[in-house]
């Protein structure tokens, strides 16, 4: 067992270069970078290219494992132009189109919006969300026939998408494990990183026989049940030890970027988590000191640090689902 490195103690906002130092100190693992970004907002997406690029000339090591993601095109290609604009990085592919079509809350989307070839370009890597509720564009089965889809693609000869990894999340039941473990995805992205192990164990051996084994990619830095909220460094550093990847949010502030899942405390998706939504340990709490729930990006690293914290939920799968109900109400009624 390697020795820890953080204090399990320790809940803070990390930034994102305390992130990469701790990853530099652990064996190679693959970094999904989730970008949180706001909508429309350019300035904001060079930024955060700046941000990453500079974090990521501290710790050099880490570029070929940095893949960089964003479910917007415009503020992934607004990153993408800033990075192949600076010289150390012109050469930077790392990125991936991130499709969360299949749970868009908005009328109108159709599955095949989520499928992850389109609008890949020269992405090096490509990824899709599994549906979730409560207003789902699609199901499990729509996101097993797109992965269908998009391995023969990425396994075709002459492809222009050749090669490329896919990443597919987030998977958390058995079930769906095992018919993702058969069609072989180069990446599974969980929260129960022991209970796909063992899957992956039976159906391709232990790791390192089978190259067509798919990595196991732990969510929000690590897996649930470990006694750390998401994002911190303890829970990533329990990710990099559980799994063979990890995928952690990240938002740009004022001076620096942050590990942190939510951009905007006034969202749906903030309120929802904050009111115990997620059938996680933890729960996120925003307490500012202007007072006034400002999103991450208008904000600087010690106003974000000194206002954010989590705090251990007690309310279960209850609270979860009675708030899902209501959110869902709430998008219905417009």
């Amino acid at each position: 067992m390697l020795q820890a490195l953080t204090d399990p103690a320790d809940w803070h906002v990390p930034t994102l270069v305390e992130a990469f130092a701790l990853i530099a100190h652990r064996p190679p693992r693959l970094m999904f970078l989730d970008t949180k970004l706001p909508r429309g907002e350019i300035a904001v997406a060079r930024r955060m290219a700046e941000q990453y690029m500079e974090a990521l000339r501290r710790y050099p090591e880490l570029v070929s494992r940095a893949l960089v993601a964003s479910p917007d095109a415009q503020l992934l290609d607004a990153m993408k132009a800033a990075f192949a604009a600076t010289a150390d990085f012109a050469s930077f592919d790392g990125f991936a189109l991130d499709h969360e079509e299949l749970s868009n809350l908005f009328l109108g989307h159709e599955v095949d919006e989520a499928d992850p070839v389109r609008g890949a370009g020269a992405n090096r890597y490509l990824s899709i969300g599994a549906s979730y509720k409560p207003l789902p564009v699609g199901d499990f089965d729509d996101l097993l026939e797109l992965v269908r889809r998009t391995l023969a693609e990425t396994r075709r000869a002459g492809s222009p998408h050749h090669g490329k990894p896919l990443c597919v999340w987030t998977i958390d039941a058995e079930s769906e494990m095992r018919a993702l473990a058969a069609l072989g995805p180069e990446f599974i992205l969980t929260d129960q990183p022991v209970l796909l192990h063992r899957i992956l164990d039976q159906c391709y051996g232990l790791a390192g026989v089978d190259p067509r084994r798919p990595a196991v990619m732990c969510h929000r830095g690590g897996p649930d049940g470990c006694g750390f909220p998401e994002n911190t460094l303890p829970m990533i550093e329990r990710g990099l030890i559980a799994g063979d990847a990890v995928e952690f949010d990240v938002c740009s502030a004022q001076d620096g970027a942050i590990v942190h899942h939510d951009n905007d405390p006034n969202s749906t998706i903030a309120v929802y988590r904050r009111s115990g939504g997620g059938v996680g340990e933890f729960r996120p709490v925003f307490s500012p000191p202007s007072g006034e729930l400002r999103r991450m990006d208008e904000l600087t690293v010690a106003e974000i640090q000194a206002g954010c914290s989590y705090v251990r939920d007690e309310k279960g799968l209850a609270a979860d689902v009675k708030t899902a109900l209501s959110v869902a109400a709430t998008l219905v009624r417009g």
